[in-house]
């Protein structure tokens, strides 16, 4: 047995026991430090990466291309809001316009659409008298879709003011550099499927 003070007797045990509480509440305020010491290195870890990443985005090229297609949509968007259509059915209107009556699957690779998305937007047009559709005598596991008299107005009626755009951004941006962007483009198009591997 000890006395501590005057008062107080502990045996062996309580002052094993209570040494052992000490102990673990020096360890757990210890640790809680040190938790908090690490929380806040990777705090301000993720912090300095984030503004690294957010200063390589004025050098990313998904992001710079959508920044180029806002820019130079504006003016069509402008056109096509008094045309009554969409960006995705003017697309689908020009591929038919170029390239007479074809099957959906071509329509949407020209158009740029996901298949699914053509066929709802096709239901729409046709519905609007925009196209018509017709089964593939050839394969009538095929939709042909051919470019009604309305689609063909529409594209008659805009085509001027389209054409004026167009060559408002050439006088803007040059025409040759215009085309070398093109060109690049369409190589960077080409190369993506050895890019995916």
């Amino acid at each position: 047995m000890w006395q501590i003070g005057s008062n107080a007797i502990f045996n062996h045990a309580q002052i094993v026991t209570r040494l052992s509480a000490a102990i673990k509440q020096y360890r757990e305020h210890v640790n809680k430090s040190l938790l908090a010491l690490y929380v806040t290195s990777i705090d301000l870890l993720i912090m300095t990466t984030n503004d690294a990443d957010i200063r390589q985005t004025a050098r990313s090229l998904p992001i710079a291309l959508l920044r180029a297609r806002e820019t130079v949509m504006g003016p069509y968007r402008d056109m096509l809001a008094k045309a009554g259509v969409s960006e995705q059915k003017w697309r689908i209107l020009r591929v038919l316009i170029e390239g007479g009556p074809m099957e959906q699957t071509s329509i949407a690779d020209g158009a740029c659409l996901l298949l699914p998305s053509l066929t709802r937007i096709l239901s729409s047009m046709e519905k609007e008298g925009l196209v018509t559709r017709a089964t593939d005598t050839a394969d009538r596991r095929k939709t042909i879709v051919t470019l009604a008299p309305a689609g063909t107005q529409v594209i008659a009626a805009y085509s001027a003011e389209s054409r004026a755009i167009t060559v408002q951004l050439e006088l803007s941006f040059g025409k040759e550099r215009l085309d070398t962007l093109l060109d690049l483009l369409e190589d960077l198009n080409m190369r993506i499927p050895d890019i995916n591997g």
